[in-house]
Parts: structure tokens; C-alpha cells; sequence
């Protein structure tokens, strides 16, 4: 019982982060960071929307399958690309990225 008590309550401060809401939220923090670096137009966007719209088409048409998902790591790896300075090149993406989904 105290453990059911113990789990329920991680659950509720935590609370649980699916890979559907890490998807949301890596496409709006990563087009974010393209829109935050003037890098929109660079990328052959127009807008923010139509980078977070052509994300969501890629995860629509090729969903990942992980064995194993973090959400912890996800929720790391957002946050990385929140905190992402500007100038840096696609090697030093965020590195924390790289531990969400076990395949």
C-alpha cells in the first residue's frame, strides 16, 4: 500500500510525459530555437508554424517505435533545445537528445 501511495504521488509532482507529448514539445522547442537564431528562412521555412506543421507530418507518417522510452530524457532534451545558444552547428545539438528512445 505504501508503495502504490509513493508511486501515486511521484506520479502527480512528476506526472507522466508520453512520447506523443515529447514530440509536441521537441518540434515547438526546436523550431523555436530556428526561429530564436534567424535560421527559419535558412531551413526553407516561412514561419515558425509551418517548421512545427511539417514536424508533425514527419512523426504523423513515420512514427518512432521505441522498445524503451524515457520521459525523463525527454523532458531533458527539451529543455536542452529551450537552453540551446544560438551559432552552434548540428554536431552540438543537444546531446541529451540522444537517450530518449531505445530501439
Amino acid at each position: 500500500m505504501i508503495q502504490r501511495i509513493i508511486t501515486l504521488s511521484a506520479l502527480l509532482v512528476g506526472g507522466c510525459y508520453s512520447q506523443e507529448e515529447y514530440l509536441i514539445d521537441q518540434a515547438d522547442a526546436t523550431c523555436g530555437w530556428y526561429e530564436r537564431c534567424d535560421l527559419l528562412g535558412t531551413l526553407g521555412y516561412d514561419s515558425y508554424q509551418e517548421c512545427v506543421d511539417e514536424a508533425a507530418a514527419w512523426n504523423e507518417a513515420e512514427p518512432p517505435v521505441c522498445e524503451e522510452y524515457d520521459g525523463g530524457a525527454a523532458k531533458d532534451c527539451v529543455r536542452a533545445w529551450q537552453e540551446l545558444a544560438c551559432g552552434v552547428s548540428p554536431a552540438d545539438y543537444p546531446p541529451e537528445c540522444g537517450d530518449i528512445c531505445v530501439m
